[in-house]
């Protein structure tokens, strides 16, 4: 190919999580192809007749923008909370009312992947407090002493006093 027929091609960008690029990156090595190669093979299979019906691609609906508006009337300091709590999703204070009522009327949680991470983070903190919370119960069940790790861990505990002449013991 000629470098005056490759500047007539067309380019496609697309984006992947690292693990699709991953996951990508060795299904190209497994048949001995570049990424390039296998994204044309992709392409090519499913622009073929029948291409798109064979590998199962859905058909999307064409996104509807939304025409329903809707006018309100906010308290006094209102609104520069509702400002405040926009910018701290980082989103337009609409976009937080839109969501907002969504998740009302839809009965699902309105949650940034930050909150989103920071509740998975206290899930696991509180799902060690409650392997803790085990081990303390079963050395009472028995009647041992409570295990040497966790004497040393309320030791430390600025949050337990009470427990620090019990953890010398």
């Amino acid at each position: 190919m000629t470098s005056g027929a490759r500047s007539r091609l067309q380019t496609l960008t697309v984006r992947l999580t690292p693990e699709e690029k991953r996951r990508f990156v060795e299904l190209a090595a497994s048949h001995g192809l570049s990424e390039s190669a296998l994204a044309l093979v992709a392409i090519h299979a499913a622009l073929a007749p029948g291409g798109a019906e064979a590998l199962h691609i859905p058909t999307v609906r064409p996104r509807v923008p939304a025409t329903d508006r809707i006018t309100i009337r906010l308290r006094p300091g209102d609104g520069a909370a509702l400002d405040a709590r926009a910018a701290q999703r980082g989103v337009k204070a609409s976009t937080y009312l839109a969501a907002l009522v969504r998740a009302h009327l839809g009965a699902s949680p309105i949650l940034t992947a930050d909150e989103l991470h920071t509740v998975k983070q206290a899930v696991v903190v509180l799902a060690g407090v409650g392997r803790v919370l085990s081990r303390i119960a079963r050395s009472g069940a028995q009647g041992s002493p409570l295990p040497a790790e966790v004497r040393q861990a309320l030791a430390q505990d600025p949050l337990c006093p009470r427990h620090r002449g019990a953890a010398q013991q």
